[in-house]
């Protein structure tokens, strides 16, 4: 949105707090060069609009900055979907936009009617939306190529109240993104954590699971966007995402352990096999002899359990997630919930971000019994966060669960992301689905 230097008043103070200051005037001097000391957002806006104001291209750099820190820096529920349509062409995709933004411009100023252009606009500096439950847009981009959409970006808020210490309630913004790529054929939309959070007023014969709930944000977003932009999604594959993600874990865990495995197995397989024949002869001396598949899961448990002695032994979790770094892994697992054979739930490692799984000693005794369910609906991965320092062994984590009615992940670390970490997450999981 153009604006008036001489005139300009900061008014999107709900939207502050999904933005830091810091990595955003770093975006700002890197793109525009341009620095100042103000020590809050609202002040330092203010200060870029009195020095671009005049010019469109710098204020859309400086807008742009802002829409995507909000959308990958806080919005921390991610929700992957695949495209069942192929790409729009940009007659049809503006007019359709122009359907969305009639839906949701209700709850805004009429002086921002103007701004509400289907070829992109952000808006976020300028809304602040009073009534209980009101849903509006905020922000929209699109990239064209070759008459075609390749990709467009939606950003959605709602005015909603959080419980507070002493059960004190603030007013402030759900924020919750679409994000579409017709090249890569994904639907992704983003959502803020809702735990705490009501819409004011009740809506008459809404009930918790109804899309308009608070808990279905997620929901409500697609259901708009995929109805009034006419797209289609592929429906969930619980058993292939599943069986995907198994994948993606083990081949992790299998490299980041695949030189003490080769080392143990190379020193005692022999030894194994031997005894675990002495034992069985015994067990059969006390009654029914046990099976070849029984003797052959003796064998492999065995060896996992020692695989186990070996790592606690000799590697601890900070040598585990050097060898992860050294390796080129670009993350590694944290913790595991899973089906056995039996449809018994298990799980084991932890929540803690900088400690492998294969630190854990519990994981061992559960090995080969999560490598027979080759399926895993829930797991979580560190993840390396500079995707350029090679030494640098700082993660972010997040929890991953396939399931019928979506396919999530979670940001654990409460740190701001950014565009480049949350698409390497996305563009690395979607490999394995």
């Amino acid at each position: 949105m153009e604006a008036n230097p001489s005139s300009y008043a900061y008014a999107g103070v709900k939207f502050i707090e999904y933005t830091n200051l810091k990595d955003f005037k770093r975006l700002i001097k890197k793109e525009l060069e341009y620095e100042s000391e103000e020590d809050n957002f609202a002040d330092f806006y203010t200060a870029l609009v009195e020095e671009f104001g005049n010019s469109r291209e710098s204020m859309r750099v400086i807008n742009r900055i802002f829409f995507e820190q909000i959308i990958y820096g806080r919005l921390t529920n991610i929700y992957l979907y695949k495209l069942n349509t192929s790409k729009l062409s940009t007659s049809i995709f503006y007019k359709r936009v122009s359907n969305v933004i009639n839906e949701f411009k209700l709850n805004l100023s009429n002086s921002i009617y103007p701004y509400l252009s289907n070829k992109g606009f952000y808006l976020m500096d300028n809304i602040n939306v009073s009534k209980d439950g009101a849903d509006f847009i905020a922000g929209y981009d699109c990239v064209e190529n070759d008459g075609y959409i390749s990709s467009a970006r939606f950003l959605f808020g709602r005015n909603v109240y959080r419980k507070q210490y002493k059960k004190e309630m603030k007013n402030e913004f759900l924020l919750g993104a679409v994000e579409i790529d017709f090249i890569n054929q994904t639907f992704i939309i983003y959502t803020k954590y809702t735990a705490g959070l009501s819409s004011g007023e009740e809506v008459e014969g809404k009930g918790e699971q109804d899309e308009y709930s608070i808990g279905m944000y997620y929901q409500f977003l697609k259901n708009k966007i995929c109805g009034f932009m006419g797209i289609s999604l592929e429906e969930i594959s619980i058993e292939d995402d599943q069986k995907g993600m198994y994948k993606f874990c083990k081949e992790l865990f299998d490299k980041l352990l695949e030189e003490p495995k080769k080392l143990v197995v190379e020193n005692t397989n022999d030894l194994i096999k031997k005894k675990v024949k002495q034992l069985i002869k015994k067990v059969g001396e006390l009654g029914n002899k046990p099976t070849r598949n029984e003797a052959e899961n003796l064998e492999k448990k065995l060896g996992a359990l020692l695989l186990g002695v070996y790592v606690s032994s000799n590697m601890d979790e900070n040598s585990l997630r050097t060898k992860a770094r050294e390796l080129s892994l670009i993350g590694y697992p944290t913790k595991i919930h899973y089906k056995n054979s039996r449809t018994n739930r298990s799980s084991t490692g932890t929540t803690t971000a900088t400690k492998p799984i294969a630190s854990s000693d519990t994981l061992y005794s559960l090995l080969t019994d999560f490598e027979s369910t080759k399926k895993l609906e829930k797991w979580s991965m560190s993840w390396f966060y500079d995707l350029d320092d090679s030494e640098d062994d700082d993660v972010i984590q997040t929890t991953i669960e396939a399931k019928k009615s979506a396919f999530k992940i979670t940001l654990i670390a409460t740190r701001h992301h950014n565009k480049e970490i949350l698409h390497h997450v996305i563009r690395n999981i979607n490999r394995y689905r």
